[in-house]
C-alpha cells in the first residue's frame, strides 16, 4: 500500500488550511455585508455551470489568467521578480 509522504500531506493540509480560513474570511465578509452566502454560491455556480457558453466564458477569460499566475509562480519561487504580467496578460 502506498502512503502519502509526510511532505506532500503537510503541504496539502496547508493548502486546504488556507482555502478554508479564505472562504471563511468571505464568508464573514458577506454576513457583515447581510448578504447569504449560499445565494451567492449558487448564482455563482447556476450563472456558470448551467449552459455550456457561459461555462467556456468563463474558461476563456481564466486560462491565460491561470498561465500568467504560474509563470509568475515559478519566478517567484526561483528568486526572480517578474513585472511583466500584465503584458502576458495582454499577448
Amino acid at each position: 500500500m502506498n502512503r502519502i509522504p509526510r511532505r506532500l500531506f503537510g503541504a496539502l493540509t496547508g493548502m486546504l488550511a488556507i482555502i478554508g480560513l479564505a472562504a471563511g474570511a468571505v464568508g464573514l465578509l458577506l454576513l457583515a455585508l447581510d448578504l447569504s452566502p449560499a445565494a451567492i454560491v449558487r448564482a455563482l455556480a447556476g450563472g456558470t455551470l448551467t449552459s455550456f457558453t457561459q461555462f467556456t466564458r468563463i474558461l476563456s477569460i481564466w486560462t491565460p489568467l491561470v498561465l500568467c499566475a504560474s509563470g509568475l509562480l515559478f519566478t517567484f519561487r526561483a528568486g526572480l521578480w517578474n513585472i511583466g504580467v500584465e503584458g502576458q496578460v495582454i499577448m
